[in-house]
């Protein structure tokens, strides 16, 4: 096997991850995110707005990569300007965090 298929293999086995936000969860919603690791293409395209040194990538990034269970969007783009004025910059840049690291909730409970 090529060491660019092993590469490819690796990504497409590490499957979506999840991260749990308890602040948001309620009756209709179990508080989890789900998300695919960020590529690096995907990680290009947020680059603009670190070089404008403008926290607006930590909203990006979770419009970007939240879904549901079931691979849905959580967030369209015009929720982008609501989730910067109305939502806890902790919890968002939280999320933010662990979809850019990869924290999944099995790590948080180590």
């Amino acid at each position: 096997m090529k060491l660019i298929d092993k590469v490819l293999n690796h990504y497409d086995s590490q499957g979506r991850l999840k991260v749990e936000v308890p602040e948001w969860a309620d009756d209709e919603f179990d508080g989890i995110i789900h998300y695919s690791p960020v590529t690096l293409l995907e990680r290009n395209k947020l680059m603009p707005e670190l070089k404008k040194e403008s926290l607006d990538f930590v909203v990006s990034v979770i419009v970007m990569k939240a879904e549901d269970a079931d691979g849905n969007k959580l967030f369209t783009l015009e929720d982008k300007i609501k989730l910067k004025r109305n939502a806890d910059y902790r919890v968002l840049d939280r999320l933010a965090n662990s979809i850019l690291h990869g924290v999944t909730i099995e790590e948080v409970g180590e």
